[in-house]
């Protein structure tokens, strides 16, 4: 496996843990990129900037343990997408540290992201509501799912992809009726594990506005789908702006070569560069066909910005996998 990447990237102390280890200022240096209080695939990681040892190439992960029960990830993630009722949405699955996740990403238009302070405890409350209705919705739509997915994970946000919940759980923490009551909804809401939860109002408050050059999220990320292509049935592109910046996320799978993944996340991230608000990180994760995490880089938005692909270079981090994992 090539490890060119030693000599071009920046890796950090990925802290891969549940929650509760605090980020990067917003306004690290750039190279630092803050990482969200909360990300579907890499919880509360740390970055700290450290020299890359000599193993910088995507590793590649065992065959999961679905294999050969009937069931599929590829083919529940297939079938729940259209079902999924908000018109912007994203699901995908992945695997890391022996969990596996399913993760859904919806923009809620029943959230305000110029709600004042008095109203941030009701946007949360139906945040939190709407991401406990969706995961039973998916976990009753497919019988597979509670078998091969460890964990749900639910961002919520709003019509400028501001984050106002963001959490876990388990799908057999979820009421087993087609119909479940309020009671049943409210004991999944309390069983999610919170990532992130807003507690103060959003960017969007005071925020200038987009210049004639720039892009929307739906631009861009259909850019990012037109360059990466369609044979990659568990590729994600979403947007998430919380207490750490705002966050591009995009996963695609493809063979562990870092002479493969390179080229790729340059050509898809130039999308990035338009983008309204102005993105302060561009996560990657890079899979094998069946989910596993190879390779997880972030990128920090204004190496994007320049245009300069050396500049992106010199300034990636790698996340997942260190020397030690």
């Amino acid at each position: 496996m090539p490890n060119r990447l030693a000599w071009l990237l920046v890796v950090g102390t990925a802290l891969l843990a549940a929650c509760g280890i605090s980020a990067p200022s917003p306004t690290a240096p750039l190279g630092t990129p803050a990482t969200p209080t909360i990300v579907p695939y890499v919880t509360g990681a740390a970055i700290t900037a450290t020299p890359l040892p000599a193993a910088g190439a995507p590793t590649a992960t065992p065959g999961p343990a679905w294999l050969g029960s009937g069931c599929d990830a590829n083919e529940i993630v297939a079938a729940l997408r259209p079902t999924i009722p908000y018109a912007q949405s994203s699901l995908s699955h992945n695997y890391l540290m022996s969990v596996y996740y399913l993760n859904a990403w919806v923009v809620d238009p029943g959230l305000d992201p110029l709600a004042g302070e008095a109203q941030l405890d009701l946007g949360v409350a139906l945040a939190r509501r709407h991401a406990a209705l969706l995961s039973v919705q998916l976990n009753r739509a497919d019988v597979c799912l509670g078998s091969v997915f460890d964990q749900i994970v639910v961002t919520v946000v709003d019509r400028d992809y501001n984050s106002w919940f963001s959490g876990s759980i388990d799908p057999q923490d979820l009421p087993e009726s087609d119909a479940p009551s309020d009671a049943e909804i409210d004991t999944a809401i309390e069983a999610f594990s919170p990532g992130f939860v807003r507690s103060a109002v959003t960017a969007s408050v005071g925020r200038s506005a987009a210049s004639a050059e720039a892009c929307t999220w739906e631009q861009a990320s259909a850019g990012m789908q037109e360059r990466l292509g369609a044979d990659h049935p568990n590729s994600a592109f979403y947007y998430a702006i919380d207490d750490s910046g705002a966050n591009v996320w995009a996963q695609w799978n493809g063979p562990a070569d870092i002479d493969v993944f390179l080229p790729e996340m340059m050509e898809i991230g130039i999308e990035v560069a338009c983008l309204h608000p102005a993105a302060d990180t561009f996560w990657v994760v890079y899979t094998d066909a069946y989910g596993g995490a190879q390779l997880i880089v972030a990128e920090p938005g204004e190496a994007i910005r320049l245009g300069d692909r050396q500049a992106m270079l010199d300034q990636l981090q790698v996340v997942y996998p260190q020397s030690s994992q």
